[in-house]
């Protein structure tokens, strides 16, 4: 918790370099690029504010703020991403006051994997939501970088934990990680190990309370696919579920960047990870105090360090271990950045408390070659992209105009897609070369799939697709079978287009329906 130890000078400066550091290397790619982001779609031709159905009111109370209470949402971006991150930067910036990193330069390459790192990146492409995220993972840090150890503090960190769960719940696996890091920064303060077991209940004391009253208040609000996605496993017979979501998690992670960039990274995290064994070891056999402690306290204190990288890797994924069926996607990974500005930090602490001349020179070595990965890959998502947008703007506007003549001669009142137009030749590179890529621009022009009938009405044929009744499904597949035999009227670069009845069928990426019998 806080303490009184000395807060470092040159916090504005701080804040400044993180802003620019966000605004130029990370967020500036996705802003060029331009290209609505899944939900933002509906939400830019609605205006619903339904982020009360996925179990944060507090991301509708934040965006009715901003909006002046209009009725409906208007899109309003670039302005949520912008505040996100400077969310971002006041949050990196009470992480290294709290851990009195003196250098800004230094500080800011230490605390800025917690909004660079590529699994944020999807959070800050949304053009809504954006704002909700950079606050939640504000609200997260702030009962271990604000909160004081006594009653007053204990509530402001739970109400702080609750705010977080109310705005983007994945940010609570933010506050676990750093957790453990103000527990090893205590350890190396050479606090009593009655204090450091005192902090951690502390902690634990503040999470408990805040998701006691989220699902007791919250949780019963939550609707149709996040409710699906949100059931917990009930019984210890249900470990295998576990274990399994532990295996597809550490995989997705793991082979989402390129061949040859994990080992290094991978390396780099294990490096900076031996920082907080070497503390924990060190305070558990120091020998001041060795002799006093009871055997059961030494062997308590020096299984933690060694139990800390594993634990530190779980709290990643945090809560989600214990779903049943857990989304699996860049944006409730926000824990990766925690968990690396945490190691460097330790790093950093570590260094600080055997005083090698040479401390400060490996931390920027080992921070800076995270800085310079992360930017390169903003950089490598925004330009595949802009590929992306431009190849499917070329193809959505052929396809307007083809529905448009399709509807005055032959009086279509609908459309039905088929098929997948897929990634662009650029972004389909990409996303060979960096796999994560898949999930960051996922296709817009694909047959079943919501935000595609989303995608096409930005473009305003005036037709509804054929499908958007969830009860016209089975009509909609009748209509798709019956579209093997009808002849093709349009044959595009990308699609072909038929008409059933008063249906247009388009197929991506052009030929039979998926539907047909092959041969």
């Amino acid at each position: 918790m806080p303490s009184s130890q000395q807060i470092p000078a040159g916090s504005k400066q701080l804040f400044g370099i993180l802003f620019t550091g966000y605004l130029l290397f990370v967020l500036y790619p996705i802003l060029r690029a331009d290209r609505p982001f899944n939900d933002d779609m509906a939400r830019m031709l609605s205006g619903a504010y339904s982020w009360n159905d996925n179990g944060r009111p507090l991301t509708t109370a934040l965006m009715r703020l901003l909006e002046g209470n209009l009725p409906r949402l208007v899109d309003f971006a670039p302005m949520p991403q912008i505040l996100a991150i400077a969310l971002l930067a006041l949050a990196g910036m009470l992480i290294a006051r709290r851990y009195a990193i003196q250098s800004p330069w230094l500080a800011a390459l230490l605390v800025l994997p917690l909004g660079a790192q590529p699994f944020f990146l999807e959070n800050l492409s949304f053009r809504f939501d954006a704002v909700a995220m950079g606050a939640s993972v504000l609200l997260a840090v702030l009962p271990v970088s604000v909160c004081r150890d006594n009653l007053r503090g204990f509530a402001l960190g739970a109400l702080a934990l609750l705010g977080c769960l109310c705005s983007y719940q994945p940010c609570l696996n933010v506050f676990l990680i750093f957790v453990l890091l103000d527990l090893v920064a205590a350890q190396a303060r050479d606090e009593t190990p009655a204090r450091v077991a005192r902090l951690a209940a502390f902690y634990v004391g503040e999470a408990l309370l805040a998701v006691l009253i989220y699902q007791w208040k919250v949780a019963p609000s939550i609707k149709d696919w996040i409710h699906e996605h949100s059931q917990m496993i009930h019984s210890p017979q249900q470990w295998d579920v576990v274990v399994a979501n532990a295996k597809n998690m550490s995989a997705f992670l793991l082979h989402a960047l390129a061949r040859r960039w994990t080992p290094v990274l991978v390396w780099l995290l294990a490096l900076t990870a031996l920082a907080p064994v070497a503390v924990g070891l060190s305070y558990a056999f120091a020998s001041s105090a060795k002799r006093t402690r009871p055997v059961w306290v030494k062997c308590g204190l020096a299984l933690f360090p060694l139990l800390l990288p594993f634990v530190a890797l779980a709290c990643v994924a945090g809560p989600m271990l214990l779903l049943v069926s857990p989304i699996l996607s860049p944006r409730v990974f926000p824990g990766v950045g925690a968990l690396m500005c945490a190691s460097l930090i330790a790093l950093h602490v570590a260094l600080r408390k055997w005083g090698p001349g040479w401390g400060n020179g490996l931390c920027y070595t080992v921070a800076g070659v995270w800085t310079l990965g992360m930017f390169c890959f903003a950089n490598i998502y925004g330009n595949a992209s802009t590929a992306q947008k431009q190849y499917e703007t070329q193809i959505a506007s052929q396809l307007a105009n083809d529905l448009a003549e399709l509807k005055q001669k032959q009086g279509i009142n609908s459309f039905l897609m088929d098929g997948s137009a897929g990634l662009s030749p650029l972004s389909a590179h990409a996303a060979e070369i960096f796999p994560v890529l898949n999930n960051l621009i996922p296709p817009y022009l694909m047959g079943n799939d919501f935000q595609s009938r989303h995608f096409v009405k930005l473009f305003g044929t005036g037709l509804d697709e054929a499908r958007e009744n969830p009860a016209g499904n089975a009509a909609a597949d009748a209509l798709l079978l019956r579209a093997c035999d009808a002849p093709v009227l349009y044959t595009r670069n990308r699609y072909v287009l038929r008409v059933v009845d008063t249906t247009a069928v388009v197929t991506f990426p052009g030929g039979r329906p998926l539907s047909c019998p092959h041969g």
